[in-house]
């Protein structure tokens, strides 16, 4: 016999329910709503060291654009049925329309055109039953809408029949199917008809197997498609002839602000933190729930240094109490909680709700997947490089601070170079903390996403390894610029991912497109071809004398002082070293400065200066030091002292007052 469980996904009350009708139904087979290709990697949801949330991800190997992910809480249902059925050894399977056929069927509508029909079909807004068809039941029940309802019907309670409750929840969807219009569109409508005729399929087939107690738990919308079935005939020619794409399994990390409603999930829940603590706090007496979560709260806030004492947290969890009686509820729920903590601990401002809502009625939880779970060697190498250079994903955005000089945290900026290479954002930087650490320092904003799984194994074509598969985007990159800006932006990104066999391939695409360029448009801004010189001469593809000659013409007396000053910028590429070791290339800067007019001194000194302030405190200072003992070749324009002639009757003015501002 089948018995239907219809849920809400992420529900801790429904969880709770569920657990309780499968120990008294104790069934022999368990199908659950979810894509069949998972069941491969689905022995690792009992693993020991995978902690939830998490989420099975389905992917395309060629092409990995086309991908679905499956989230998984604690509290979430189809997580505790997974591992009701695996932890007794029954056998568990998934019973959703296959993600071969789904992911397919994306290529199919989005190079099908639309007629006027079909466009106005889903152009047109969703009424009524679109959105969530708990709200109907909530306000059939005198509620605002359908998310208080439920939360009070289901995921609130603690005690009841929970059998009742599963008959009551499949009572409520026919009605709601049957009675209320739905307006979607043509597409909507026809993947949902071939989801539901899979379903029905896969529970004929446990049926054909012989199994006697079979638990078929799915989402509560879908329970009356399943309870009257039509022909296997009529299910099998609607299901035929799909088509069809490779599909890979695997586990990845996820959170609880990807899991949230706000994040765009559309099975998504307002408050998985207050759901997690629903869940773990299920056999704690209604008044003792409120005291506790209000506890947490007060932590918070005092860890924020927000006043909040035993006495707020005693009178809010009064106040809760009230309300919810008030309103003829059986417990405080979230709402009331809510109400009690604005009022007593916050004094009427929203702000410190805000921070309670982000931090513990959503959450910053990031799950764990067990280490042996089947990834791409791309993730095995990151794995690996995170636990070598102690860099924790994490969900909750973080500032990290690394100096350059330590090789552990050098090593750190590197990898988040070249995993920025690959789009794969974990890290940006913020600053260079120049204002009081020096250059050698980097800061960096650090978010984990759970879309990384995705752009990893996307990524994972260019090279097994993050650096062989930087190196070989940077190449391609560089062979398909079009734009000499571009170029040198991604020369930057090369040097500072310390990727040294991208720099000569790179270089060389520059010098290509810059000698195009040049016959095109006149020449080469003198930041790129700067740049590009000081390359050649870093890798030792041209000599020192080479590179004399290179800085001779770009520094010409003739030459506009602008663009030799950029040329100068980009030579030097935030490293004045190379003036402090090498005479020949000192002594060409110095003349050049010396040969320069009044006016085109006076224009060019913000760019000098600009390039000369990137430089780490120590190498200005030594190159203060050699400019005031070595002397300079030449001699300056007396312009640029006679124009500052001192002025004695000027000077005398401001003694007065600053000798009534000193006390003298």
């Amino acid at each position: 016999m089948t018995h239907l469980f219809g849920i809400r996904h992420h529900g801790p009350g429904c969880a709770r329910s569920l657990v309780r009708a499968l120990e008294d139904l104790s069934p022999d087979c368990v199908l659950i709503e979810g894509p069949p290709e998972a069941e491969a990697v689905l022995a690792a949801a009992i693993h020991a060291e995978i902690e939830p949330p998490v989420a099975l991800l389905l992917y395309c190997p060629d092409d990995t654009k086309k991908a679905s992910f499956y989230p998984l809480a604690e509290f979430s249902p189809e997580w505790q049925a997974i591992r009701f059925g695996l932890q007794r050894g029954l056998p568990v399977r998934f019973v959703d329309l296959p993600q071969s056929h789904d992911l397919a069927l994306r290529d199919v509508q989005a190079s099908a055109p639309l007629n006027e029909e079909n466009d106005a079909a889903e152009a047109e807004v969703e009424e009524d039953i679109s959105g969530d068809p708990l709200d109907w039941l909530g306000r059939a029940a005198g509620y605002g809408d359908g998310e208080t309802w439920w939360n009070q019907m289901v995921e609130e309670r603690r005690d009841g029949d929970s059998a009742g409750l599963f008959a009551a929840i499949q009572e409520a969807m026919t009605s709601v199917r049957a009675e209320i219009p739905r307006k979607r569109a043509p597409e909507a409508e026809h993947r949902e008809n071939l989801r539901e005729a899979h379903m029905r399929k896969t529970i004929r087939q446990a049926e054909k197997d012989g199994f006697q107690r079979i638990a078929v738990v799915c989402g509560a919308w879908h329970v009356p498609a399943l309870a009257t079935m039509p022909s296997a005939k009529a299910d099998n020619d609607l299901l035929k002839g799909l088509p069809k794409v490779k599909v890979a399994a695997t586990w990845a990390p996820w959170t609880y602000g990807r899991l949230a409603a706000a994040s765009g999930y559309g099975a998504g829940v307002l408050s998985p933190g207050w759901y997690e603590f629903l869940w773990r706090n299920q056999a704690t007496e209604a008044s003792q729930r409120s005291i506790a979560w209000i506890s947490k709260v007060a932590r918070l806030m005092r860890e924020e240094d927000i006043d909040c004492s035993s006495a707020h947290v005693i009178e809010a969890a009064r106040l809760s109490d009230a309300l919810a009686a008030m309103r003829e509820r059986p417990a405080a729920g979230l709402d009331e909680i809510n109400e009690s903590i604005r009022t007593v601990i916050c004094m009427g401002d929203d702000a410190p709700l805000r921070l309670v809502r982000s931090r513990l009625i959503i959450g910053e939880k990031l799950g764990r997947v067990p280490p042996d779970v089947p990834t791409v060697p791309l993730q095995q190498d990151l794995e690996k490089q995170q636990r070598s250079l102690r860099l924790k994903p994490e969900a909750l955005a973080k500032d990290l601070d690394l100096d350059l000089r330590n090789e552990n945290d050098l090593s750190r900026s590197h990898l988040l170079h070249r995993l920025n290479l690959l789009g794969i954002k974990w890290g940006e930087v913020k600053g260079t903390g120049r204002s009081t650490k020096g250059t050698f320092h980097e800061v960096w904003q650090l978010q984990w996403q759970p879309e990384f799984a995705v752009s990893i194994i996307e990524a994972s074509r260019w090279g097994h390894t993050i650096a062989d598969a930087a190196t070989a985007l940077a190449i391609d990159h560089a062979e398909k610029a079009t734009s000499l800006p571009e170029l040198s932006a991604l020369v930057d990104r090369v040097l500072l991912a310390n990727l040294p066999h991208a720099v000569e391939p790179v270089t060389h695409a520059l010098e290509n497109l810059a000698a195009i360029a040049g016959d095109a448009s006149g020449g080469t801004h003198g930041l790129v071809s700067g740049m590009a010189s000081r390359l050649l001469f870093d890798e030792q593809a041209e000599d020192a004398d080479a590179t004399e000659q290179r800085m001779s013409q770009a520094l010409s007396i003739g030459n506009d002082p602008s663009p030799a000053a950029a040329w100068l910028e980009g030579f030097l590429h935030q490293s004045g070293m190379i003036l402090l070791h090498d005479d020949r290339l000192w002594r060409i800067l110095d003349t050049w400065l010396a040969s320069l007019s009044e006016d085109n001194f006076t224009r060019i000194l913000p760019l000098i200066r600009r390039t000369f302030s990137q430089f780490p405190g120590t190498e200005r200072t030594q190159l203060g030091s050699r400019a005031k003992h070595s002397g300079s070749t030449t001699t300056a324009p007396t312009a640029i002292a006679t124009e500052f002639e001192w002025n004695e009757s000027r000077a005398l003015k401001p003694l007065a007052v600053l000798q009534q501002i000193l006390g003298l």
